[in-house]
């Protein structure tokens, strides 16, 4: 493994001798988990070593596969993600600097070549990229949350950059695809649907009697890692008598392009009386 002093900080490039265990990329990527909102500075890079090229990076899409190294008992939830290769599409010198960001979704380039709103990141050169078994540093993010890993390449002839959606599910996992259904319709049910970019949520209770005097139904929507976190306003349905026979619900919305979460879970309890009878459902379902 071969340490690197890059802009002031550490990075490791692993190479193909070394043991390339989730802990050492985990080590690794955390070293450098810097939590900066403000803007970073991408940097320019020296000129070209002579006889090298003199080309304007351009990035070929990199593939980026990320794993769970969550750890409850810190009540630490953090996804890991490695970026296979880093490539370009005509060669450039060993000077160009190729950094890594990873944000949420509002984590954007800026014409001034900064990076703003990005929970971490690296820079290395091409030259270290390409020696022999060397790999670009991991990248830590929080998991269950809808990421960007953001790549750019600088030198002094141009930039190019590559934008990737990523994210790692800890609490998501399992959860269902758009359109969802949790519990039975033909009793109690709450469902999620996707329309335009609003994700519907209702929660439904069909009830074949008319002799009810009271009844109740609600629908949660909540944030995971915290569930007592809601997504969206609580939403309730009540009705005294009469009540007929038929399907009565609750309803929620969010839209989805403002929200950083993969999933969701929706709850929901209902109950008539009298005779009391009550139902709890809960699930998770996946926001695209």
């Amino acid at each position: 493994m071969k340490i690197l002093p890059v802009l002031g900080i550490f990075f490791v490039l692993y190479c193909s001798g070394d043991a390339k265990s989730i802990a050492e990329l985990t080590a690794a990527a955390k070293a450098v988990l810097d939590g900066v909102a403000a803007p970073v500075p991408v940097p320019p890079g020296e000129p070209a070593p002579p006889g090298q090229p003199e080309n304007a990076p351009d990035l070929q899409e990199s593939t980026i596969t990320s794993f769970d190294i969550s750890d409850p008992n810190e009540h630490s939830y953090l996804g890991l993600f490695s970026i296979q290769a880093i490539n370009f599409n005509l060669p450039v010198h060993d000077n160009t600097t190729v950094s890594a960001f990873i944000g949420g979704q509002s984590m954007k380039l800026m014409p001034d070549n900064t990076v703003v709103n990005s929970f971490s990141h690296w820079t290395v050169t091409a030259g270290q990229l390409s020696q022999l078994g060397a790999n670009p540093p991991a990248i830590v993010g929080p998991s269950d949350r809808k990421l960007k890993v953001l790549i750019v390449a600088r030198n002094e002839f141009g930039i190019s950059s590559k934008v990737k959606q990523v994210g790692q599910t800890h609490f998501c996992t399992g959860a269902a695809t758009l359109p969802a259904t949790v519990g039975d319709c033909g009793n109690v049910c709450g469902t999620a649907t996707l329309n335009g970019d609003t994700v519907e949520f209702k929660t439904q209770k069909t009830i074949a009697q008319d002799d009810f005097e009271y009844l109740y139904l609600d629908i949660s929507v909540a944030q995971p890692i915290s569930f007592s976190i809601p997504a969206v306003p609580f939403s309730f349905f009540e009705k005294f008598a009469p009540i007929g026979s038929g399907t009565y619900e609750a309803s929620a919305s969010l839209n989805r392009t403002s929200f950083d979460y993969m999933c969701v879970e929706i709850s929901s309890y209902s109950y008539t009386d009298p005779p009391f009878a009550d139902d709890f459902i809960r699930g998770k379902v996946i926001i695209p």
